[in-house]
């Protein structure tokens, strides 16, 4: 109830006449990200504040902070800030400011285009393939080296006994990284139309298959994880459809087709470079929470808003198609 309410009230703030309302909506996120914090921090974030507790509300200040900055200088500070974020052993944010920022870069170059000639085909591939490689390739990079500052101990102990459980069996945390997707599969094959309830944990079966399937691909140590400690579902998508079956299908469909639209019909372009510079982030981080973020009510919370968000967009293209008619 408190996420449909979160959704239809952001669609009404995102439609309102006030000014910068992407802005206020990431100040409001972070201001209560602090609070949730100070009031109520989970287990984890008293074990690690950073990466569980304040990291991403000090990110959502500062990408409103900083929004009325010029793109390429707006793009910068992302950078700086996944840096930080790096240091601060929270590489899943870090990977997304860099994102972030390289997609700021890509639209900042499409709008110079636009003023030149029209290479609607041409940009629109071009801007694809480019964010697409950029993604592979700094991922592989930042993972990496993630690695090598890990074991060796510079991010602390903790760290690096993480770090060196998930490279023990390959080298490399990039394989080993985000292992729990196979649990959600096999959770997904268990119960695929009713799905197995939501908030509960995976199905021991899915558990024990995934188990058997690491130990067959030689992921000892990563199957010894899953079976001692059952993992939660780490992706927003498969969590979905593991929990609600095929009723989480629709859902799914619509946001897909939503945010093609505000990209597709142009609408993004309209949007001033402040407000751009906070959307882009918005989605960067919505991207990868479906792909790799656990299920939980944080997550859900945010994705609702961002579902509002992107309704109200297509409702501004609405009106504004009604207008020039």
């Amino acid at each position: 109830m408190v996420v449909g309410f979160a959704a239809i009230a952001m669609a009404g703030v995102i439609n309102s006449p006030a000014r910068r309302p992407l802005r206020r909506l990431v100040v409001a996120l972070s201001l209560a990200g602090f609070l949730g914090y100070s009031l109520q921090p989970s287990t984890f974030a008293r074990d690690e504040v950073w990466k569980f507790g304040v990291g991403l509300a000090v990110t959502f200040l500062v990408v409103g902070l900083m929004s009325n900055f010029r793109p390429r200088s707006f793009a910068v500070a992302l950078l700086a800030l996944g840096v930080a974020h790096f240091l601060l052993a929270y590489r899943s944010l870090a990977l997304i400011c860099a994102a972030a920022a390289f997609a700021v870069f890509l639209m900042v170059r499409h709008r110079e285009i636009d003023r030149r000639a029209d290479q609607a085909a041409k940009r629109s591939s071009w801007r694809l393939a480019a964010l697409a490689t950029f993604t592979v390739v700094s991922a592989v990079s930042i993972v990496s080296q993630y690695d090598q500052l890990a074991t060796s101990g510079y991010l602390g102990d903790k760290q690096q006994q993480k770090a060196m459980a998930l490279t023990s069996d390959t080298g490399s945390s990039l394989l080993t990284g985000r292992v729990e997707w196979l649990v959600s599969v096999y959770s997904i094959g268990e119960s695929p139309v009713l799905g197995n309830g939501t908030g509960l944990p995976p199905p021991r079966d899915a558990v024990v298959s995934a188990y058997h399937q690491y130990q067959e691909w030689g992921l000892t140590t990563v199957a010894t994880a899953i079976i001692s400690d059952p993992p939660a579902y780490h992706s927003q998508i498969l969590g979905s459809l593991a929990e609600n079956g095929v009723a989480a299908i629709p859902f799914w469909v619509l946001f897909g087709w939503l945010a093609w639209r505000a990209f597709s019909t142009g609408l993004i372009d309209r949007l001033s470079a402040s407000e751009l510079n906070v959307a882009i982030f918005l989605m960067t981080l919505t991207a990868w929470n479906s792909l790799f973020s656990p299920f939980g009510s944080g997550h859900r919370l945010l994705l609702a808003i961002i579902f509002g968000v992107f309704i109200a967009l297509e409702n501004q293209r609405e009106r504004g198609c009604r207008a020039a008619s």
